[in-house]
């Protein structure tokens, strides 16, 4: 996620973690954030789970695109996609 974030900074994409599990707090986020170079990615806690059910999501590590209407234009399911298939998927979205 924050490999994508990067590359498609400043080109109208926005990638945010959604945090649904509070417990697991922003202080194991924020170390899952220094080791893979998470940068500047927008974090986010769903511990209500209003965004995760707005959108459909059932599942942990799930993968949603959302176009510029706010549609989902596709999902992932765990184990999730390669950066090149996510890579594919936002570009098909910015054309």
């Amino acid at each position: 996620m924050a490999r994508l974030h990067e590359e498609y900074k400043g080109r109208n994409v926005q990638v945010v973690a959604l945090n649904v599990i509070p417990a697991s707090g922003e202080a194991a986020f924020l170390a899952w954030m220094k080791k893979y170079k998470g940068g500047d990615l927008v974090y986010a806690t769903d511990s209500r789970l209003q965004v995760a059910q707005a959108y459909g999501v059932q599942y942990l590590g799930e993968s949603v695109f959302i176009d510029r209407k706010e549609q989902i234009a596709t999902r992932a399911l765990p184990p999730g996609l390669s950066y090149e298939q996510m890579k594919q998927i936002v570009d098909q979205l910015l054309q």
